[in-house]
């Protein structure tokens, strides 16, 4: 995969974030939808990170409660990247495959291509169109498109169709819930710029370890019963 082509879908996110801002038209989390209950998700949980808390605690700030809510990386839900996550073809999906299941267990036989040492470096900061702050890695570790492709193939032998993530490798550090009509403001987007010059005091980016996989329902990972 070439790494422009990461690069440009970076700068597309990015953009369309603070064009968003601009016109009044970031989205805001509506909420998870109800069809991720029935959505099959491989995710990578990480290890606890100062820096990722570091940042999360300037976004919490709490100037910013007038207007919205935050749901934060760590706090509201676990701190994580996707590696793949299927749609459920109607009369062939293997329910199965929703079960919920956390192992620490990093190379299995349906994840084989996954390292020992399960690192990535993230090194790019944007801010969505959907008002999310994403942690971004600007180069796709060979061993991620391994495993993605593997993945892929599991989920469409068990009836569901893998979801398009072509040049994306991320995490969510924050969402941003309205909590009235109003748009969200530039007071977020003054404390994403805290986080960005943040960002800047390191060099290199933000290496992060994930020690454990999810696989099931992609709703369980967010929502607990």
């Amino acid at each position: 995969m070439s790494n422009l082509e990461v690069l440009k879908k970076i700068e597309t996110i990015g953009n369309g974030g603070v064009a968003a801002l601009a016109t009044g038209k970031v989205r805001g989390f509506a909420g998870y939808p109800a069809e991720l209950k029935n959505r099959a998700g491989t995710y990578l949980l990480a290890e606890n990170n100062w820096v990722i808390s570091a940042m999360v605690s300037v976004l919490r700030d709490s100037a910013c409660q007038e207007w919205f809510v935050p749901l934060s990386a760590g706090v509201e839900y676990p701190l994580h990247t996707t590696l793949l996550e299927g749609d459920p073809l109607v009369g062939l999906a293997d329910p199965q495959l929703l079960e919920v299941e956390v192992t620490t267990e990093l190379e299995t036989d349906s994840l084989r291509y996954l390292p020992r040492e399960t690192e990535a470096i993230f090194d790019s900061l944007v801010f969505d169109a959907g008002g999310n702050i994403l942690l971004v890695a600007s180069e796709i570790p060979s061993w991620v498109l391994e495993v993605r492709g593997q993945i892929a193939e599991h989920y469409e032998v068990a009836g569901y169709k893998p979801r398009p993530l072509d040049n994306l490798f991320h995490l969510t550090i924050q969402r941003v819930q309205e909590k009235a009509e109003s748009v969200i403001t530039t007071e977020h987007f003054r404390k994403y710029v805290q986080v960005v010059k943040l960002m800047s005091l390191l060099p290199g980016g933000i290496k992060i370890r994930f020690d454990r996989v999810y696989r099931g329902s992609a709703m369980s990972l967010f929502v607990k019963n």
